[in-house]
């Protein structure tokens, strides 16, 4: 059986009312998200050069033979 993760610890100043678990201070982790967002999509547009790259060398390469 897997493991359970335990649930997070909150914080008081993060977590004004525990008893509605609802987090007040929200921007900083949507900028975050944000930023993350951004390498990702970063990541896949170079793995996706990258791939476009080595199929036209892959072609160049056939066409000499």
């Amino acid at each position: 059986m897997g493991h359970r993760l335990a649930p997070p610890k909150l914080d008081p100043e993060m977590n004004p009312n525990p008893e509605t678990n609802e987090r007040t201070n929200l921007g900083h982790e949507d900028e975050e998200i944000t930023s993350i967002e951004m390498l990702l999509s970063d990541g896949l547009k170079r793995k996706g050069e990258e791939r476009l790259r080595k199929e036209r060398l892959r072609r160049r390469c056939e066409n000499q033979t």
